[in-house]
């Protein structure tokens, strides 16, 4: 697969070979001691911005761009549980009626990680992952689409990437396994896209971690 990264001294071995980068989504980086190996903090627009330096590896290397490139201004982000999993003591949200995106800059047959919720209140998902941005790329293909209205995802309670909710305790045993996780081909980028559409019954929606699985 291709990358667009720059050189970097450390890198966490992924599970089953490769290497494994992601990001926490919370408030305040200090709020978790340590990030795990291959994790790092990652906030709001404009400090995240695309393309911010918001995956990086154990050193602070920028690994490949990511980062917001659309996102409700009326939304935040919060610290919320010091006893989850590191991966899940925060969260972003947004509101249903504006689109948030996210972009991350991996190409190939990439295996993808995904927590969204968060631990504190109950969400929905409204979520549509595509290859690049539709509206730079109108034949961008739709990967997979998230539907969860309202308040579907309890607190503390996480929709992964296998459309499955799990609770924080189950979502860090499956992502040990893998048994959560997806793998897809992406010819140009990875973009999420929240609330495309979302209907009026829709409430906010949370995300707290992604993780990304390449071989270099």
């Amino acid at each position: 697969m291709t990358l667009h990264h720059t050189p970097s001294a450390y890198k966490q071995p992924a599970v089953g070979g490769g290497l494994s980068q992601g990001v926490n989504f919370r408030a305040t980086e200090v709020y978790v001691s340590e990030d795990p190996p291959g994790t790092t903090w990652g906030g709001l627009i404009p400090v995240f911005s695309y393309p911010s330096q918001a995956i990086k590896d154990g050193l602070g290397n920028q690994d490949f761009n990511a980062g917001w490139v659309a996102q409700d201004p009326r939304g935040g982000t919060r610290d919320r549980s010091l006893t989850n999993d590191p991966r899940l003591a925060g969260t972003v949200f947004g509101y249903f009626d504006t689109q948030s995106d996210w972009r991350i800059d991996v190409t190939g047959s990439v295996g993808w990680s995904a927590a969204f919720g968060d631990p504190s209140s109950a969400t929905g998902i409204w979520l549509d992952v595509y290859d690049g941005n539709p509206v730079d790329i109108p034949a961008a293909p739709l990967i997979v689409s998230y539907r969860r209205l309202t308040t579907s995802t309890p607190a503390n309670s996480f929709l992964a990437a296998d459309d499955v909710v799990y609770t924080e305790a189950n979502w860090v045993i499956a992502d040990a396994a893998k048994s959560n996780w997806r793998t897809d081909s992406f010819s140009n980028y990875m973009y999420f896209r929240w609330n495309d559409g979302a209907p009026v019954d829709f409430t906010i929606h949370g995300v707290s971690h992604i993780n990304v699985e390449y071989t270099p």
